[in-house]
């Protein structure tokens, strides 16, 4: 803790000292600070700091500093215990020169509408890491439970840890929508319980209901329908969440101050409900479902298409919305692959294991002998070969 403290004075020296400093914030793995005057900084010798990586400035008083996870969160929290940025006012003052310094900051600026488009998205979902991290692990020690301890419901204390993941689990995903509603009205300006709300509705049973009225309900496969329960994810959510925020802002310029906080909410959501619902939810599912066979036809990893997008952004500081997808998908695969290694070498070999085994070396159509007949792996692949030749030469 000392030395964490002695390496964040030394930043703070080189930005300027204290007083210079206007903000004070983190995200995954660099401190962002925004400082009053760019003049006394010393970024030569920031960059010589012992704990920083790198060192990003591509705003104006703005500065990234790159210190690795889990540092910046702390030497963010002693800036904090320092009172640094702590005061919104010199926050919002901090480069109030901004208009003669425009030419600068076009200058320095490549794509801008596309960066500050991924900025938001990862802004949206940074905060839901930590929670896509727990409700994952949650997610996949209680599948080892039940795959390893199959009799667990006899055994109250195994029930019981089971329940208690599955809780954990099911808290973040049901409603993950929510949370990204939320965390979309905060970063766009609406009333963060307005969004949450909003994002809900996406993954209630009342969404059935009103498509089997409307015609948008397939009873024979459920998902098939135009509309039903979670359809347009995240995608739906975000973009009906700005929806409101433009909504809300326009109802409230106009509404009489003595009755705005009654109606200005509820019109502001009934109002985007309707194209929520019928607009946005089915649109965003056909295009979700139109990546998924993208990504199906190339015959792309998940994870390795994540790494290598991630290997793309991370120098061009615009890898803030691939955290969302790469997490996840990393986390799909430690625990798919953890829980593999854990049943291959500690679950007894099973009658089922050892034919799930053998058939999978087999061409397809065919299966393994009779039981109390033993096939060698060997044979197994000379009859593969011999049935694949078979095929070729009729």
């Amino acid at each position: 803790m000392k030395d964490d403290r002695n390496t964040v004075q030394a930043i703070i020296n080189c930005l300027g000292g204290a007083g210079n400093i206007a903000a004070v914030s983190n995200c995954m793995t660099r401190l962002r600070v925004v400082v009053k005057d760019e003049a006394p900084v010393d970024e030569q010798s920031l960059k010589n700091c012992d704990a920083v990586l790198s060192l990003l400035h591509n705003r104006v008083n703005a500065y990234e500093i790159v210190v690795g996870p889990g540092k910046c969160r702390r030497y963010a929290d002693l800036c904090r215990e320092m009172g640094l940025g702590s005061n919104p006012e010199e926050s919002m003052t901090a480069g109030e020169n901004w208009q003669q310094n425009k030419a600068d900051w076009d200058s320095r600026q490549t794509n801008s509408r596309v960066k500050s488009a991924l900025k938001t998205i990862g802004d949206i979902f940074i905060p839901l890491i930590p929670g896509i991290i727990t409700a994952g692990l949650c997610a996949g020690f209680a599948s080892l439970i039940s795959q390893l301890v199959p009799n667990y419901a006899e055994s109250k204390g195994w029930a019981l840890l089971f329940n208690l993941l599955s809780l954990v689990n099911v808290s973040f995903m049901t409603y993950i929508s929510a949370w990204v509603g939320y965390r979309a009205a905060e970063r766009f300006g609406a009333t963060p319980i307005l969004g949450g709300m909003l994002g809900l509705i996406t993954s209630l049973d009342g969404i059935n209901e009103i498509a089997k009225l409307l015609g948008l309900y397939d009873e024979a496969v459920p998902l098939n329908s135009v509309l039903h329960v979670g359809k347009g994810g995240v995608l739906a959510v975000i973009t009906g969440v700005l929806l409101l925020s433009y909504v809300e802002k326009k109802i409230r310029s106009r509404m009489p101050d003595n009755v705005d906080i009654i109606f200005t909410p509820l019109l502001s959501l009934l109002i985007c409900a309707i194209p929520y619902i019928t607009l946005f939810m089915p649109f965003f599912g056909y295009v979700s479902s139109g990546i998924v066979w993208v990504f199906s036809r190339l015959c792309l990893s998940q994870s390795v298409l994540c790494g290598r997008l991630w290997a793309l952004s991370l120098p061009r500081s615009s890898y803030r919305w691939l955290q969302p997808a790469c997490t996840t998908a990393w986390l799909r695969c430690i625990r798919s692959n953890w829980r593999n290694w854990v049943m291959s070498r500690f679950t007894p070999r099973s009658p089922w294991r050892e034919r799930a085994r053998s058939e999978r070396l087999l061409p397809s159509g065919e299966r393994q002998k009779p039981s109390g007949t033993t096939i060698s792996a060997k044979s197994q692949q000379a009859h593969f070969l011999q049935a694949s030749w078979a095929s070729e030469n009729p």
